[in-house]
């Protein structure tokens, strides 16, 4: 999970962060968390401590999945393979 400014993302959103391959969902706020940035929250224990860590702070871009209350966009559609 994550912890987002929700005047940015809002509480429900998925994104991706460039250079990790799992989905995040933000799930919290926080009086650090305030306008591009978020706090990512690898899990409890030594092995996830060391992961975030090792990841430290970056400076990455991320790309929106969803936002509640948007409908998703529908992929474009190549009219040479529609019926």
């Amino acid at each position: 999970t994550a912890a987002c400014d929700p005047r940015v993302l809002p509480l429900g959103s998925a994104f991706m962060v460039e250079g990790l391959p799992q989905v995040w969902r933000c799930r919290d706020t926080g009086p650090q968390v305030q306008g591009n940035h978020v706090d990512l929250f690898f899990g409890y224990g030594a092995a996830n401590k060391k992961k975030a860590d090792d990841w430290g702070r970056k400076w990455r871009k991320i790309r929106v999945l969803s936002i509640p209350g948007i409908p998703a966009k529908e992929p474009p559609v190549d009219e040479r393979h529609s019926e």
